[in-house]
């Protein structure tokens, strides 16, 4: 079943986002052994630490916790797209930023775009195409008995080359980041790409790097540092044979101030806290796995 589907079937109220936003930082922004705000990695954000069913309401009124229709459509966001044979077409979205990050912006709609979730603005076209039917309705599109054609479009439009060989071999340098908390590129499937290149093309250390980027939403916002070097990073591997390693993002606030300083890593590191010192400071983290 596609979350998006289940988002249709059985809405989550969008006022409820912030109830949710709550909940999984207040259970695993703690994991890394840091309670800054943010979720280094939501993958240990296990359903041992967080289930949509722990905010399922236990009397009437609603207004603070989740129906059962709500939780199970929650659920449904998170494992991502799943056929009723359990075959795993895609990932889903991870926890944390729910409503700092912008899910209500991809999924939930914008009154100023024209109400319609973003994602379902930008799908609609190309679901026409890949079905041949312009008039198609995106609501109640049934995925389980079409995911075939999907899958075939998928092929020759999504990324689907791991064997970077001549690439590497043209001197070419990669550098690609990823908001652990994008709503619109889900960041498994970064990872997963990226896993899939190394298993397929020697010698990945030479010209690729993937930095993930705790906290933040597509291409920036949420509640984690968003803004990085990786143009001087990939600038100066190509020109001056240097390869990054750490790099530093910065929060900013409205006003332009920096809030926070954390180090980015090299995947499959991960920035750790040192036991000491301030926790907006990057200087007191390090890169290690």
């Amino acid at each position: 079943m596609g979350a998006g589907g289940a988002l249709n079937r059985n809405p989550i109220n969008v006022e409820k986002l912030a109830l949710i936003d709550d909940a999984t930082r207040a259970a695993c922004d703690s994991l890394d052994g840091v309670a800054d705000g943010i979720i280094n990695d939501p993958r240990a954000c296990t359903g041992d630490h967080f289930s949509a069913q722990d905010l399922i309401c236990s009397t009437d009124n609603t207004e603070q916790c989740l129906t059962r229709a709500e939780a199970d459509t929650l659920e449904k966001l998170y494992d991502g797209p799943v056929l009723k044979d359990g075959t795993r077409l895609s990932w889903g979205l991870a926890k944390g930023a729910e409503n700092a990050g912008d899910w209500e912006y991809w999924l939930f709609g914008d009154e100023s775009e024209g109400g319609a979730p973003m994602n379902e603005q930008m799908g609609r076209g190309g679901l026409a195409r890949v079905m041949g039917d312009p008039e198609i309705d995106f609501a109640s599109f049934d995925l389980e008995s079409n995911w075939h054609r999907i899958e075939q479009a998928s092929r020759s439009r999504d990324v689907r080359d791991t064997d970077l060989t001549a690439f590497r071999q043209s001197g070419g340098k990669l550098v690609i980041y990823q908001g652990w908390n994008d709503a619109i590129v889900r960041p498994m499937v970064t990872i997963e790409y990226v896993e899939e290149v190394r298993e397929n093309t020697p010698d990945t250390e030479d010209f690729m790097r993937l930095y993930m980027m705790p906290g933040v939403a597509h291409c920036g916002r949420g509640p984690g540092p968003d803004d990085a070097p990786f143009l001087e990073a990939v600038v100066n591997w190509v020109e001056s044979d240097s390869p990054p390693h750490e790099l530093i993002a910065t929060k900013h606030s409205e006003a332009g101030e920096a809030l926070m300083t954390r180090p980015l890593c090299p995947y499959p590191e991960a920035a750790r806290y040192r036991g000491q010192g301030s926790i907006v400071k990057a200087s007191n983290f390090r890169c290690r796995e």
